[in-house]
């Protein structure tokens, strides 16, 4: 059964942590990690930067976004509390991100340079069992999304969004959530009022 986006993020990064500081193979002495805010409004990321950080957020919620061709801004993903964001794809190709990161509301966090769970990866077992088990679940999950954008009806697409992200609906504004959904501001209003009835 796939486990909601919070639940496991939160039991993934902790696992992740633990074990690169507990593991006596990881030949890790410690693993420092660093206290991060965000302001409403303030990025984490901007489209261009390089990025090899893994964050562990205990508050907040932030926007993963896109632009296209015409520089409309397609929002991907939302990272609420519980959540780790890397990206790495920046981190792996050693290149600019190609979205930006930014707070919705006050956020804390907490950061470590990847490379510590990256070392770790090359001689923790555990430590391979639970990154592959969060690559695996990232790869359903992108896969899924891919699908709803190509495939399924912005019916569908909303009724997703409410199951994944359960509190958020209250907590963002109508056209944050049309803009994850790929729909305008009208017809999500449509189809709030069709799934009330």
């Amino acid at each position: 059964m796939e486990k909601s986006p919070s639940s496991f993020h939160m039991s993934s990064l902790q696992s992740l942590v633990d074990l690169c500081i507990q593991d006596p193979s990881s030949n890790t002495e410690a693993v420092l990690t660093h206290p991060a805010h965000f302001a409403p409004g303030e990025r984490l990321l901007n489209i261009g930067d390089k990025h090899h950080n893994l964050y562990f957020f205990s508050k907040g919620l932030l926007k993963i976004v896109y632009c296209d061709k015409e520089g409309r801004e397609i929002i991907r993903a939302f990272i609420t509390n519980g959540m780790f964001y890397l990206s790495l794809s920046s981190y792996l190709q050693n290149t600019g991100a190609l979205c930006y990161v930014e707070a919705i509301e006050p956020c804390e966090a907490e950061y470590v340079s990847y490379t510590v769970i990256s070392k770790g990866l090359e001689t923790s077992l555990e430590l391979n069992k639970v990154w592959r088990q969060y690559m695996n679940q990232h790869f359903v999950r992108h896969e899924r999304r891919e699908l709803e954008l190509l495939s399924h009806k912005a019916t569908q697409r909303y009724t997703r969004f409410l199951k994944d992200y359960p509190d958020l609906d209250a907590r963002l504004s109508r056209n944050l959530v049309a803009s994850y959904l790929g729909v305008t501001e009208q017809s999500l209003s449509r189809i709030r009022k069709g799934l009330k009835t």
